[in-house]
């Protein structure tokens, strides 16, 4: 029988998750015979690879192939997943996600309708403790009953199937047709080591906004449901300020890209807070996503090989350039400090 289906797991260093998503990628209702799973290793330092060829060794009925990418970064680990890709719809996984039973059955008859480019679907948490009240903040919820919380890419839009703005499928539970993929010119940079943070860039957003641009249809299916794994660590003020700064740094690489360089970009402010008080814990968080939109700015300002590389057309070929000999922007003392915990 013919692959219908390609899912991508990029991975690193977190096999437990990881494994919890096989298990429920091996008890979908879908024929095993239509799909493959292909997990892409990314530069690991855990033991991934022993337990995925385990776990491929106890499930020889399915289709699971393990991939080494020595290259870090999800942006290696999407594109390598989409050259060994050998259906017409790819789906691409988080390795913190946990899928339905009836998961593939709803993304194939999503792209069952040929209008439909792109597929997502409900990403709901699955905290590992409560959640804390302050994060109430960050869940949005519009007056249709759409709900999202960004920062920790959860999204419910109910149990209707609708067409949806591209920009609503996130990157955690994202299928595409592998032509449009391509017509797209693919992926961009997204979730570097600490070492790489330069070369951060918007990941799929960057992709599902020329799909708006040009006309492409996305889908909401309430059946290709996800449950998010919300580790307690995520659940910080000290998390918050970290993603908040690297989306600041996805935001940066957006403008310079809209604006095809660094002219006439508007910046950001800074919100007034007292560091001692509580209730403005949102100030220092926000700060924390100027601080990062600044600090992108001012790295590509003063490295032309990094304005070269926020400019590329495409990623398909993810080597990146040698950040040793780039000038340094000093990043704020309390990111350096925070990426030592994380």
């Amino acid at each position: 029988m013919k692959t219908r289906m390609s899912i991508i797991i990029p991975t690193q260093n977190r096999s437990s998750m990881l494994i919890c998503l096989l298990n429920s990628l091996i008890n979908q209702k879908l024929p095993s015979s239509v799909y493959e799973i292909l997990v892409i290793d990314n530069a690991p330092t855990d033991n991934t690879e022993e337990l995925v060829k385990c776990f491929i060794m106890q499930h020889p009925a399915y289709r699971i192939h393990y991939t080494y990418e020595e290259i870090p970064g999800l942006l290696s680990g999407r594109h390598h997943g989409l050259k060994e890709a050998h259906a017409d719809i790819l789906t691409f996984l988080d390795d913190d996600v946990v899928l339905e039973p009836e998961y593939t059955l709803h993304i194939l008859r999503a792209f069952a309708d040929n209008r439909v480019d792109i597929v997502g679907g409900p990403s709901i948490p699955r905290f590992e403790k409560e959640a804390p009240a302050w994060l109430e903040h960050y869940f949005h919820k519009e007056k249709n009953g759409m709900i999202t919380c960004f920062p920790l890419s959860l999204l419910d839009f109910g149990n209707k199937a609708k067409d949806i703005a591209p920009e609503y499928v996130f990157g955690l539970n994202f299928s595409v047709r592998k032509q449009a993929l391509c017509d797209l010119g693919g992926f961009h940079p997204d979730c570097y080591p600490q070492e790489l943070l330069l070369l951060m860039g918007d990941g799929e957003t960057g992709l599902t906004l020329k799909a708006k641009e040009q006309g492409m249809t996305a889908r909401y299916e309430p059946g290709a449901r996800v449950e998010h794994i919300i580790p307690a660590s995520r659940l910080t003020e000290a998390y918050f300020k970290f993603r908040f700064f690297t989306q600041g740094i996805s935001n940066s690489y957006t403008a310079i890209r809209r604006g095809n360089g660094i002219s006439d970009i508007a910046l950001p402010e800074y919100r007034a807070e007292n560091i001692q008080n509580s209730e403005d814990r949102y100030a220092r968080i926000h700060n924390a996503y100027v601080d990062g939109f600044l600090y992108h700015q001012g790295a590509v300002r003063q490295n032309p090989e990094l304005l070269s590389w926020v400019l590329r057309t495409t990623y398909f070929d993810y080597t990146y350039p040698d950040v040793s000999n780039m000038r340094k922007w000093e990043r704020p003392k309390f990111i350096q400090e925070l990426i030592s915990h994380i």
